[in-house]
């Protein structure tokens, strides 16, 4: 096992699953930080209209709240 692969066993064991803001509150964080639906899309690697759904209420798959490495 490298240092590496120490770290990483040590985060996935204290990882735990943070709610997300209410529908309402996700769009005027974005806006707070001046990024565009499509720049938040792009960064996520999801189509900007995804991101506007869940800016409407549809929360984000499990798959989706994960960031990929």
């Amino acid at each position: 096992m490298t240092d590496f692969d120490a770290i990483d066993a040590l985060l996935a064991g204290a990882r735990k699953e943070v709610p997300l803001p209410p529908a309402g509150e996700r769009r005027a964080l974005r806006e707070g930080l001046s990024v565009s639906r499509a720049q938040l899309a792009r960064a996520l690697n999801v189509g900007p209209s995804r991101v506007g759904g869940w800016e409407s209420g549809r929360d984000p798959s499990a798959e989706r709240r994960v960031r990929p490495v």
